[in-house]
């Protein structure tokens, strides 16, 4: 015999869908616990499956702290607060709510309809969060400096994201750091330039010099006053070198008998 079920039995029980919270930067930890509290209020679920409950709910690193809390320590209230504290922060929020807006774009695929979805949406967590030109000028003025003027600003104010105000209170500060860490840089630049002369050069320098003194690198009886650069025996940069520097020769006149620091050959 077919049983008949009533629609009013149908509807004695509904089933109400838990949000879930995976962490992601995009998600609002206060909207979840809003629409959390909402269901278990109608379902008058106890404190300890509420507590189950959000735990199934919660993805992510969330879900490794409400993990971390002690046996003891298990109330909602408890895990609420450990999230919020995590994910809540009125700065992060703001500053991704702003990130949001700067990546807005309705592309040729998208469905116009999801996109102004998305625009209230944001548009609602900058009235929630009573926000204002500064929140959205701190974000453009951080994100428009580099890595390294961050950094400085960061151990200056000990912020991660530091505020416009602070920004602006300790720019010079951070200025002159960043500066004399450019200075320090750009010298250790010249230094390594100075330090890697190339023998080539050395050539044509010790070349300059001597092609008026009759010097040469090698004692060829066909050619005996040659360029150093065009040298037959001594043909490679390295070779000419080894032959400039050889024990007991001159670096400044290249010649043999004495040593630079004794030499009176000027250099015209």
């Amino acid at each position: 015999m077919l049983q008949v079920i009533s629609s009013r039995s149908l509807l004695k029980n509904p089933v109400i869908p838990l949000p879930s919270f995976n962490s992601s930067p995009d998600e609002k930890i206060n909207r979840f616990f809003q629409e959390f509290e909402s269901v278990s209020e109608q379902q008058q679920f106890s404190n300890r499956n509420k507590v189950l409950l959000l735990k199934q709910q919660m993805h992510g690193s969330a879900k490794y702290l409400i993990n971390s809390l002690e046996l003891c320590s298990q109330s909602y209230e408890d895990a609420k607060n450990l999230l919020s504290c995590a994910f809540a922060s009125t700065d992060l929020q703001k500053y991704n709510i702003v990130r949001m807006f700067s990546e807005l774009k309705l592309k040729s695929s998208d469905d116009p309809f999801s996109y102004i979805g998305r625009v209230r949406s944001l548009i609602e967590n900058v009235k929630l969060l009573k926000m204002n030109g500064d929140d959205f000028a701190q974000y453009f003025v951080w994100e428009g400096l580099n890595e390294t003027f961050k950094q400085h600003l960061i151990s200056i104010t000990n912020n991660v994201r530091p505020s416009l105000e602070a920004i602006q209170e300790h720019f010079f500060e951070a200025s002159d750091r960043y500066l004399q860490d450019s200075k320090a840089h750009s010298k250790t630049i010249v230094k390594d330039k100075c330090e890697k002369v190339s023998s080539t050069n050395l050539a044509i320098s010790v070349d300059k010099r001597n092609i008026q003194r009759g010097f040469s690198l090698c004692c060829n009886s066909d050619y005996p006053l040659h360029k150093v650069s065009e040298c037959e025996v001594y043909r490679t940069p390295e070779k000419k070198l080894e032959r400039i520097i050889e024990p007991n020769r001159c670096l400044k006149c290249c010649e043999q008998g004495h040593l630079a620091n004794n030499c009176f050959f000027q250099i015209s």
